[in-house]
């Protein structure tokens, strides 16, 4: 666990120099220690990750033969990359390792990436040692949102099908955030607690999960999972973690809520118009909350669910950032229980990522190349 806890430590302080400097040389000097501490352990890492021996096998496989039947379309030019230059097969790692982190410093401005940090290498770089191709696709995501707030909305179609050509599951929050062009009108703080907390309370009474995989899975291309080791009840244990989730996912719906009232929207006033965008991001942000929700309710149930929530975990920058900018009187006190909890978290992931568990990341003790 500990070169996990020294990341973090190291991330954070690294970026809040980073974020608070004035002289230019300490700037690029805190972004590149901010960097290095992220991607070095991620690109270094060897043997760890519940994926990496398969990830392996099949890029070993390519380099043989030059056929990709087994991962995405979008990951090929990587393959022949690695074939045609007879590069080792480490560096299908290094490469997301690398474009991931950087995509951090274009996404989150450098002022708000102090705060925004932490939550991000609790929760996705974590992660992001095991689920590869999954969290780079996030990780891709992540770009094209950037685009969408800046309503370049051809670049942003661009960057979320390359997501989805990365990973199919990115189709999720690609309609997720189209959906979040529409004229909301159910999202406020008090509709959100009853959505969630009667969604929590329903699944308590039935087993959402296991219907979803007989009646709706089932009838899908994703079919093979219903008869396969991931259709099975999840160790959930006490439930603390999903309960400390709830209560993050709850601060989330509440506390950025700016209210607006109705304008008319041929009147092109600079402050209504900015109401309007401020309205949509809230929007989008409920929508994200309420399916990563779903997603852990759902994994609580049955195994194969766990996958929801990692689709949404690279959106803890988005959400942090909201939380940082909302107009709350409380909002330093919910910032600082945001991050606890996350730590929290972090600390809880940690414990259940042993390589030698049945479940987990399979991260920890953490392993470098240069042991093997």
């Amino acid at each position: 666990m500990i070169p996990y806890l020294l990341a973090y430590l190291f991330a954070s302080v690294f970026s809040f120099c980073y974020s608070k400097s004035r002289d230019k040389s300490a700037i690029v000097i805190f972004a590149s220690l901010t960097f290095l501490t992220l991607f070095l352990p991620l690109a270094l890492r060897y043997g760890i990750g519940t994926d990496y021996e398969n990830y392996v096998r099949i890029i070993d496989a390519f380099v043989r033969t030059g056929v990709n039947k087994s991962i995405e379309i979008g990951w090929t030019p990587l393959l022949l990359f690695i074939r045609n230059f007879q590069f080792d097969s480490h560096f299908f790692f290094v490469v997301p390792a690398f474009v991931s982190t950087l995509i951090i410093f274009i996404s989150v401005p450098r002022k708000y990436l102090w705060f925004c940090l932490p939550p991000y290498v609790a929760i996705y770089w974590l992660e992001s040692f095991s689920l590869v191709r999954q969290a780079f696709a996030a990780s891709v995501f992540l770009l094209a949102l950037h685009w969408f707030f800046k309503k370049k909305y051809l670049t942003f179609l661009l960057f979320a099908l390359l997501s989805t050509i990365l990973h199919k599951s990115m189709a999720i929050p690609l309609v997720l955030t189209s959906l979040s062009l529409l004229s909301w009108r159910i999202f406020a703080p008090w509709t959100n607690c009853l959505i969630l907390l009667g969604f929590y309370l329903f699944t308590r009474l039935v087993n959402v999960g296991q219907l979803l995989m007989d009646v709706v899975v089932g009838n899908t291309p994703y079919a093979r999972y219903v008869s396969s080791q991931f259709n099975k009840t999840s160790e959930g244990g006490s439930g603390m973690g999903l309960y400390l989730r709830l209560v993050i996912f709850l601060i989330l719906l509440i506390v950025p809520f700016v209210q607006y009232r109705k304008i008319r929207l041929r009147i092109c006033n600079p402050a209504t118009l900015a109401a309007v965008e401020r309205r949509r991001e809230y929007n989008l942000l409920c929508l994200y909350v309420l399916a990563l929700m779903a997603g852990h309710v759902l994994a609580y149930q049955i195994h194969i669910f766990n996958r929801i929530p990692n689709i949404f975990s690279v959106f803890y920058l988005f959400f942090a950032y909201k939380l940082m900018n909302a107009k709350s009187r409380y909002r330093m006190v919910v910032m600082g229980l945001f991050q606890v909890l996350l730590f929290m978290l972090f600390l809880a992931t940690l414990r259940g990522a042993s390589v030698s568990s049945v479940g987990g990341l399979g991260i920890v003790p953490y392993q470098s190349i240069f042991s093997r």
